[in-house]
């Protein structure tokens, strides 16, 4: 290899790598696009279903889609307002139109579905 030819490949190599480095700022700059909650507008009740054996109603997330359903418990993530599917991921709207219907009990954090308060 000529000197002009190693000078010429070294000098395409810097610029290569200058092209990738500004393409790779540009792109670690963009703000993430996180999964939480599925889209508005989906057909989801907000079920009070009493518990004759807690003395209490216990709220329940419902998308109806079908005969065959999916029980989606959560556990250390369980919140008062929402269940932890609904909050951290966008299952309602996986489900939706499946054929399959949903269910989410909401509350008892932490609790396992055991000595829920």
């Amino acid at each position: 290899m000529t000197f002009f030819a190693h000078r010429f490949s070294r000098a395409g190599l810097r610029l290569a790598a200058v092209v990738l480095l500004a393409a790779g700022l540009v792109t670690a700059g963009a703000d993430p696009q996180a999964q939480a909650f599925s889209r508005e507008g989906l057909p989801i009740e907000q079920l009070d279903v009493p518990s004759p054996s807690m003395g209490r109603t216990i709220r329940v997330e419902f998308q109806g889609g079908g005969p065959h359903s999916v029980l989606l418990l959560d556990g250390l993530r369980a919140q008062d307002d929402f269940n932890g599917w609904d909050i951290n991921t966008a299952a309602f709207e996986w489900f939706y139109e499946s054929g399959v219907s949903v269910i989410m009990p909401v509350g008892g954090q932490s609790s396992f579905y055991a000595d829920w308060y």
